[in-house]
């Protein structure tokens, strides 16, 4: 296993597990030998080929239950895109498509919390473009206006 699973925190196993069946279950995507892994690390990780197996860091969980469930969503998105053979690396269209069906919409503002500046991956809304997307400063991405533009298609 890779050097990024070494910190795996054992007791929240069930934890993880649970959220992940949930997640890919209300989306309609087997488990199929996907692994989940809470760990003591900075940030989390997926594998994608051959292994399917992602990680959360513990200080997601101990944020709270809504963002930890958003995390490993995240990560489950990256990994079902390569399952579904529409991978592209990164935070792009493709991910973005699974990451809509796996995560509960609920939770979709974590989300411009994280990106920097892969709204331009998006397809356009009545209220941005992807050229507008370009101009805007990088402290702007935090806005409603990019909150909408990644949740409407």
């Amino acid at each position: 296993m890779s050097n990024y699973f070494r910190k795996i925190v054992t007791c929240y196993q069930p934890v993880i597990d649970s959220i992940t069946n949930d997640l890919l279950s209300k989306a309609g995507f087997p488990r199929n030998g996907i692994k989940a892994f809470v760990v003591k690390q900075r940030k989390g990780h997926s594998i994608y080929h051959p292994d399917n197996i992602f990680s959360v860091p513990l200080w997601a969980y101990f944020r709270s239950r809504e963002y930890f469930t958003y995390y490993v969503a995240h990560e489950l998105a990256h990994i079902i895109s390569h399952k579904h053979n529409d991978y592209t690396p990164g935070h792009k269209e493709p991910f973005y498509k699974y990451f809509k069906m796996i995560c509960p919409k609920e939770y979709w503002h974590y989300e411009t919390k994280y990106i920097k500046s892969s709204g331009q991956y998006f397809k356009e809304t009545k209220s941005i473009t992807p050229e507008k997307v370009k101009s805007i400063p990088p402290k702007a991405h935090r806005t409603k206006e990019l909150i909408d533009f990644i949740i409407n298609d």
